[in-house]
């Protein structure tokens, strides 16, 4: 007995939560060094035998959080400081005043990422304590909000003279416009009223820029300015009025030098007696995202996120998956969900430049109201960002991130989050029958009998393979679900009663809380998909992607693994979509792929992988064939035989065959080029679906050339689709 819990306590020690945690976390991050401590704890309180007893997969996850909950050495060991994430004044001037360093010796890309950074840390103003449904409604309360965020109008301010430079006239317009919101120095206003007049001749709005232009003379001619700089302030404004009058659209230099290089203490110099300008003359439109989300021509009646050339199926072998309700094309779109929660992983270099709501790269960010862990990309990011951002988060974002316990706790964390308590409390009961009750194929579809991937049981409900784990395995779960617990508890913002105060939680708050984070964390290495970027090497045919975050897609989690799949998924933002990279005939199962391609992962070691994390072992044509990796396939297609050929003689069906076989390969070999440059049109996409098509029908699998093709349509379906950027 004691042989088996040494062998419990090493394993532990070594084996991590998933395939993602066992690359990220490392054996010297905190949360494992403070598991170790609590183990050898535990064993020199000889309860060895007692832990191991609570931890089987019989056990509730209910009983187990309880247990552990009660472990003194728990409370003990499995301790910390909560860690801040608070704005400054100081340092937001300081990378202020280096970011202006950098833009007079012409460097702009060094100089947006520093006034980006001064952005992030500058103090912002209160704001209504309940964010209104549209921008304008989220005012400032305090009077003295020039006190409160000049470093913060400071920071917009330089960083639209950057864009300006770079010739990104309404992202300029957008940075001037909140440096009015925030407070901006009337005694410097003419500068950002003569900078937003050249944007908009940048952009070719002479009436709005003439408008703007005799607002501000009228204004400067009334003002209480020295004489001297009203005169050389009103000679820039006129010569710009004169090219609006001449219909001149050539380009306007933005700058001589920075505005106004604030004092020491970071606030630039004012003067009395100005009156102030309103320059927010026709501001530019924001989109709420900078992509569109596809659609599906046909929503699945009651999967509503899936097309309705799929059909849903159970076995007691295969648990659910889709097959084709009819033939599905090479190309055709059969899933566009949107994620119920998602989050960026909590690394530096990906939080410094990536949207906490869409989860895109953004390089001139909007900043959060309370903390420095997370940016906006648009200002309607923003808004929904502050309206589902909870306070909780801003709080404790940065213990979690410093205790580091893997890429899914943090995605447990927003989903917990972001289901206040009291709806946790009064729903769980009303989900656990549900779930109860449910049989295997309709788990999370709810009382009107849909399946909503908004619906919180739609990932609640999902499996977790909870009786095939460990007890090593269940133990360190319920570890970090204790963590995230004595989190959320010393927070003092998630258990809130009624009366909208904080309260101390009782065992049963606890328990439930928990249990609930238990349940989140057994299931999402099974289920969560990762948020990826798509970018493509010059010269260079295989495409790349780089992980950023991770997020719930309940309804792709239904589609079974395959080492030979038939789709491919490709995020936007926050959303999934999946299309099929092969022609699918009616009542073939739709399969997706996990991690474990055939072409690119001996067989050995794909079951492998598949059996430690999924625990299944994949029956796929692929593993049974014994299929080689993609650089020891033939290069040279087989055709499928056909009935009654005459081997020594080819038939006239293979001869036609083969005529159309050159001419899609011919068109192939033309299109391809130019779609590895960019230019995805249909015909060359159409070219690429044809060919796919072909090679299904009539070719033997597994084929060099083929999975070079379906590469290729990833191509197009990636570039078109997915959070894309280039990579020289």
């Amino acid at each position: 007995l004691i042989i088996k819990w040494k062998a419990v306590i090493v394993v532990m020690k070594t084996t991590h939560c998933d395939e993602d945690d066992d690359e990220s976390m490392s054996t010297n991050s905190p949360f494992v060094q403070l598991f170790n401590y609590f183990l050898r704890e535990v064993e020199d309180a000889e309860k060895t035998m007692e832990v191991i007893s609570h931890f089987e997969a019989d056990k509730s996850k209910e009983s187990m959080f309880e247990y552990f909950w009660g472990l003194e050495e728990a409370h003990c060991c499995l301790d910390f400081n909560l860690v801040e994430s608070s704005k400054s004044q100081t340092q937001s001037d300081q990378l202020r005043l280096e970011g202006n360093m950098y833009y007079q010796k012409g460097n702009f890309d060094q100089a947006v990422q520093l006034y980006n950074m001064s952005i992030m840390l500058a103090p912002h103003p209160s704001t209504k304590s309940h964010i209104k449904e549209t921008l304008t409604d989220t005012s400032i309360e305090d009077m003295e909000k020039q006190k409160d965020s000049t470093s913060l109008a400071l920071g917009f301010a330089n960083r639209s003279a950057v864009l300006c430079e770079l010739e990104k006239y309404d992202k300029s317009i957008k940075d001037i416009d909140l440096a009015l919101k925030y407070g901006y120095p009337e005694a410097q206003i003419f500068k950002l009223a003569e900078r937003k007049a050249k944007c908009l001749l940048g952009l070719k709005k002479q009436h709005d820029a003439k408008a703007l232009l005799n607002s501000t003379i009228e204004s400067l001619s009334t003002s209480n300015m020295d004489e001297t700089k009203k005169k050389s302030n009103k000679s820039k404004l006129l010569a710009l009025l004169k090219k609006c009058q001449k219909g001149e659209t050539e380009e306007v230099p933005c700058e001589e030098n920075i505005p106004n290089i604030p004092t020491s203490d970071g606030v630039s110099p004012s003067e009395d007696g100005i009156d102030p300008i309103d320059i927010t003359l026709n501001p530019v439109s924001t989109s709420n995202r900078s992509y569109s989300i596809p659609r599906l021509t046909e929503n699945h009646s009651t999967i509503l996120s899936v097309s309705s050339a799929l059909r849903l199926q159970y076995s007691p072998d295969q648990g659910r998956f889709f097959i084709a309700d009819r033939d599905i094309k090479p190309g055709e779109l059969i899933l566009v969900e949107k994620a119920p929660f998602s989050c960026l992983h909590l690394q530096k270099d990906i939080l410094d430049c990536h949207c906490c709501v869409c989860h895109t790269k953004c390089n001139n960010p909007l900043p959060c109201h309370s903390c420095c862990m997370v940016m906006f990309c648009s200002e309607a990011c923003q808004l929904e960002g502050l309206n589902g951002h909870s306070k909780v988060e801003c709080l404790t974002l940065p213990t979690l991130a410093s205790l580091y316990m893997g890429n899914y706790c943090p995605l447990v964390y927003k989903i917990i989050t972001q289901t206040p308590y009291k709806t946790l409390k009064s729903h769980m009961p009303v989900w656990n029958n549900q779930v109860a009750e449910s049989s295997p194929i309709r788990q999370g579809f709810n009382r009107k009998r849909l399946f909503d991937s908004s619906d919180f049981l739609s990932t609640y409900a999902l499996i977790s393979n909870v009786w095939h784990r460990s007890v090593n395995d269940l133990f360190k779960r319920t570890a970090m679900a204790f963590l995230l617990t004595k989190l959320l508890i010393k927070s003092n913002q998630y258990f809130i009663g009624s009366s909208g105060e904080p309260f101390p939680p009782n065992h049963k708050d606890t328990s439930l809380l928990g249990s609930t984070l238990m349940t989140l964390i057994l299931s999402l290495p099974c289920n969560a998909h990762s948020i990826e970027e798509f970018y493509i090497k010059d010269n260079e045919r295989v495409t790349l992607r780089e992980e950023v975050g991770a997020a719930v897609f309940p309804a792709q989690s239904l589609m079974n693994h395959s080492c030979n799949p038939a789709t491919m998924r490709a995020t936007i933002g926050d959303h999934m979509t999946s299309y099929a990279i092969r022609f699918i005939p009616e009542g073939t199962e739709v399969t997706d792929n996990y991690g474990c391609h055939y072409a690119m992962v001996e067989t050995e070691f794909r079951q492998a992988e598949l059996k430690r994390q999924y625990d299944f072992s994949c029956k796929c044509e692929a593993c049974t064939g014994d299929w080689p990796i993609c650089e020891r396939l033939s290069v040279t297609p087989k055709f499928k035989t056909l009935k009654g050929t005459n081997m020594n003689e080819p038939s006239q069906e293979e001869e036609e065959l083969q005529k159309t076989y050159k001419i899609l390969k011919s068109n192939f070999q033309k299109a391809y080029p130019n779609i590895i440059k960019g230019d995805i049109n249909d015909e060359n996409k159409q070219i690429v679906k044809d060919l796919i098509e072909f090679f299904d029908k009539h070719i033997d699998h597994p084929c060099r050339m083929y999975f070079d093709v379906q590469e290729c349509l990833r191509i197009c379906i990636d570039k078109e689709t997915s959070n894309y950027r280039s990579c020289k």
